[in-house]
């Protein structure tokens, strides 16, 4: 997009204030202003030019798209009563885009799962409306099926919450002394793996974890600042992050921080279970500080950074803080 391509003359004119030095002689609220505008338009370009808002060609935002109509194939068979042939034009729009994205990208696990949506469909329409297309289509394709519908029983999702969850809660705490004993891939892929559970909008599943050790740990670290006192004795560092290209519309420009929060916290949870530590590091900082972080790893433009969490071994004793909560009341607010 031509008309978007702003930087080389806005980097000239920031060179140029720089050197006149003008920004020193606004007041200090103007100067907040301009550049809160400065970063938005960081978020803004950055959003057009990864969302599927403007082009829906590369694979991440095909496949987004395909996910947002399987899913809503799945949601409708899940509900108490669905209807007969519903979503229609959800049917015959997943069909076509999956024939587009076959054709470029192969047999993968979307594919996998449009499949089963669709033969799921089938399956409770039977007949009339589209069915007979989709009986069609299906013919064609040689693939194994399984059903895009689970069922479940309420005393079997019982017995398996049958944890003490408010205790395993209370008894997690933010880590800042780890014993800077290495920490094992396998442990980082296993409170990945579960987290891999947590929701998304459509099930689209836009959350990246990067793992950082060494050089790249300490610089990362260096940026985010919020480590000091302790940064020697961690050896991981998780950064999270969000995929933009699976969002679309004005709507989602925020998702990505929604689902990779959502995200985050699962793997916390996952990596207590495991029996690590962890501190969470705020990665709320200028356009700048987010651009210099893309230099210490190989990241695309396209993936928001959330935050960073530290992992590491927890001590035999030590000490946390004890950082007292709200009054429940001060959060809840039922609406009769």
């Amino acid at each position: 997009m031509p008309w978007l391509n702003l930087s080389k003359p806005t980097k000239m004119i920031k060179k140029i204030l720089k050197r006149l030095r003008v920004h020193r002689l606004l007041p200090h609220q103007l100067r907040q202003k301009l550049a809160l505008i400065t970063n938005y338009w960081y978020d803004f370009k950055v959003y057009l030019k990864s969302s599927s808002m403007m082009d829906e060609s590369g694979r991440e935002q095909q496949s987004s798209q395909l996910i947002m109509r399987y899913h809503a194939i799945e949601k409708g068979l899940s509900v108490p009563s669905p209807r007969k042939n519903f979503g229609q034009d959800k049917v015959i729009q997943l069909m076509d885009r999956l024939d587009t994205y076959r054709s470029q990208f192969g047999h993968d696990h979307v594919v996998v799962a449009c499949l089963n949506a669709l033969s799921s469909y089938l399956d409770y329409s039977v007949t009339g409306g589209v069915c007979e297309s989709v009986r069609q289509y299906l013919s064609t394709i040689d693939a194994v099926k399984s059903n895009a519908v689970l069922n479940i029983k309420r005393v079997d999702v019982i017995e398996s919450a049958s944890i003490n969850f408010a205790a395993f809660c209370r008894s997690r705490h933010s880590i800042r002394n780890f014993t800077g004993e290495a920490v094992d891939n396998s442990l980082i892929e296993k409170a990945v793996d579960i987290a891999k559970k947590t929701p998304s909008v459509c099930n689209r599943q836009t959350s990246r974890v990067h793992v950082l050790r060494g050089d790249k740990k300490k610089r990362i670290l260096d940026i985010q600042l919020g480590s000091r006192g302790f940064s020697d004795c961690i050896d991981t560092v998780l950064v999270m992050t969000s995929d933009r290209r699976a969002f679309t519309g004005i709507g989602e420009r925020n998702q990505c921080w929604v689902d990779s929060g959502m995200f985050a916290m699962s793997v916390i949870y996952s990596l207590h279970a495991l029996g690590l530590g962890s501190c969470c590091l705020n990665w709320s900082f200028t356009s700048s500080r987010d651009q210099l972080a893309r230099e210490v790893f190989s990241i695309d433009e396209a993936e928001a950074i959330s935050m960073i969490i530290a992992v590491g071994h927890i001590p035999e004793v030590l000490n946390v803080a004890s950082s007292p909560r709200f009054p429940t009341f001060d959060i809840l607010t039922i609406h009769d």
